[in-house]
């Protein structure tokens, strides 16, 4: 007998938010009516659609390869990442950052992107001579760990 699931999931880039009676909410399509989630034997049914051996596809972020603590002020810094790391992980600490990813040195702006105190954000970075300048957001300093993903 299947087990039917009812709470949120996420199937295929679509939240799967409600499930209730006879309908089926998912975020970034239209509601199908008369929906369920059906696990069976490692396969998730979502009306008719499956996913056999109850896996999505993923792709793995890397393995942490040059860790970096890069300090932030109100003076712009950039620095050069290893030549053919295509991927960091950075965590601001301290103070919200303006940062800005490129091939060569980088000017970071405060109208650039950002990374709020405390969060942590995985991105891509150019290959050939990636750089990352950064640039604090308010008047406390603070610092950017970054880790280069291989």
């Amino acid at each position: 007998m299947p087990n039917v699931w009812e709470g949120t999931i996420l199937y295929d880039h679509y939240k799967v938010s409600t499930v209730s009676g006879d309908s089926l909410s998912v975020t970034g399509v239209t509601t199908i009516a008369s929906g369920n989630i059906v696990v069976d034997s490692g396969n998730i049914s979502i009306s008719g659609t499956t996913v056999t051996g109850g896996r999505l596809e993923t792709e793995p972020l890397g393995i942490p390869v040059t860790p970096r603590v890069i300090t932030v002020s109100t003076g712009n810094t950039n620095t050069a990442l290893t030549s053919g790391v295509n991927r960091i992980s950075m965590r601001a600490a301290g103070t919200n950052t303006f940062y800005s990813v490129g091939s060569g040195s980088q000017t970071a702006t405060l109208s650039g992107h950002f990374i709020a105190n405390g969060e942590r954000l995985d991105i891509g970075v150019p290959s050939g001579s990636p750089n990352i300048a950064v640039i604090c957001a308010s008047g406390s300093s603070g610092v950017l760990y970054v880790s280069e993903l291989g």
